[in-house]
């Protein structure tokens, strides 16, 4: 029953990069409640704390951290912060935050989301999630914020966005209003469906709409 772990000092990475179910370092340890130098991790790989449901840090412990895998917080449901701040991370893995309970996230270096699929909770409960401040990211992958129903407000550098894959925002019920100055061609079917309280889109430089936006 582990329950604190200090890691060497010389290890700041967890894992190797693999998509393998079995490459998590702390996979299952369900009685890890800390890690008191988590925060020398730069890199955080594909499964490493799955189910680690008792494990606690502090919303500024992976202010250095560059890379969260796939699944890597899957499940940590006692990960509760009203805003988790990642300031280094460039790269984000499908599910890494799911189960976890995060009113906001800000990743100002993240490019890239990961694709998705409708059951994906890549930045945790969705029924929590309210804010994210993503201003780097220029593509929106199929089921990028899918049914994430709290989500007040994206802070995106919208100017820049190019590309919105279908349902991206599909069931962001609290969703009010989008501004996607740079947009010139929307041809992905429902968007924005299911946005009961989206009343505004401004999309000035918009010359082709080739698909249903939202009903």
């Amino acid at each position: 029953n582990l329950r604190e772990i200090t890691l060497p000092k010389h290890i700041t990475t967890l894992g190797d990069g693999s998509s393998s179910y079995t490459t998590g370092a702390f996979r299952n340890c369900s009685s890890l409640e800390t890690i008191p130098n988590i925060k020398q991790l730069t890199s955080i790989g594909n499964y490493s704390f799955y189910n680690c449901s008792n494990l606690v840090f502090k919303n500024d412990d992976l202010v250095n951290t560059t890379r969260i895998g796939t699944s890597a917080f899957h499940n940590c449901t006692s990960l509760i912060f009203d805003e988790l701040n990642l300031p280094s991370l460039t790269s984000l893995g499908e599910n890494a935050f799911y189960g976890t309970k995060i009113k906001k996230i800000s990743m100002d270096k993240v490019t890239t989301l990961t694709n998705a699929s409708s059951s994906s909770m890549t930045f945790g409960d969705r029924a929590i999630l309210e804010e994210v401040n993503i201003p780097s990211v220029k593509v929106f992958p199929i089921y990028s914020f899918y049914n994430y129903a709290a989500l007040k407000k994206v802070d995106i550098n919208w100017p820049e966005v190019t590309v919105i894959n279908r349902y991206a925002f599909t069931g962001c019920t609290s969703l009010k209003s989008v501004y996607m100055n740079s947009m010139t061609n929307i041809n992905t079917a429902n968007v924005f469906d299911g946005c009961t309280k989206l009343t505004y889109i401004s999309a000035p430089n918009l010359t082709t709409l080739t698909a249903k936006v939202r009903h």
